[in-house]
């Protein structure tokens, strides 16, 4: 673990702009193109984004890295349709809505799916991503879940190589072409992966 970094199971009042921030920074491909604009994805984050489903690694003020975590029981991301329409309006909504669909992930009752990991560029390759993902894989042994489910494009080559070092493996992949066209996506395929936990010692 990087020296001076704390891992935080929830995400104070302080971090939430910087934990918004860095959300669509890193991942605002997916979600910014078919609500927009980026203060639209902002607005829908800053009231959905649920801590006690994700671990922030910290380093005094500075936000280093998140990882949002969905199982059956609790999501990351807590906005429904109401939420959606409420920032981009019904007529956009019910063309995005559909396509944002595909993406969607059915959790499993023996399943941590993550729904998101994203690290500050400032602290890439610093341990913080290996860091998230071990908290991942220790509350997923704590719930008794069998197994760590995540999805990655075709645009992030360097995320999927540290997930099959970390042992990820792909089981199947998925096109998002031509509709994801439609809401300004610039990836065509999306990888799923798993991960098996080994059962948490008595």
């Amino acid at each position: 673990m990087r020296i001076g970094m704390e891992i935080l199971t929830e995400i104070p009042d302080s971090f939430r702009k910087p934990a918004v921030d860095l959300f669509l920074d890193s991942l605002g491909e997916k979600i910014v193109p078919a609500m927009g604009k980026r203060s639209r994805a902002e607005a829908l984050l800053m009231d959905s984004l649920r801590g006690e489903a994700c671990f922030l690694a910290v380093e005094g003020s500075n936000l280093l890295g998140m990882i949002g975590l969905n199982t059956s029981e609790k999501v990351f991301v807590q906005a429904g349709l109401r939420d959606f329409v409420k920032q981009v309006g019904l007529f956009r909504s019910l063309w995005t809505l559909p396509i944002l669909g595909t993406m969607e992930h059915p959790i499993a009752a023996d399943e941590i799916y993550i729904e998101m990991i994203a690290v500050s560029p400032n602290a890439r390759g610093k341990g913080v991503g290996h860091a998230l993902l071990g908290r991942a894989e220790e509350r997923g042994m704590a719930l008794n879940k069998a197994r760590l489910t995540l999805q990655v494009v075709d645009t992030n080559p360097r995320a999927k190589k540290l997930y099959e070092e970390l042992g990820y493996s792909t089981t199947k992949t998925y096109n998002t072409y031509p509709w994801g066209r439609l809401v300004g996506w610039s990836f065509k395929k999306v990888d799923y992966m798993e991960k098996a936990l080994a059962p948490a010692s008595v």
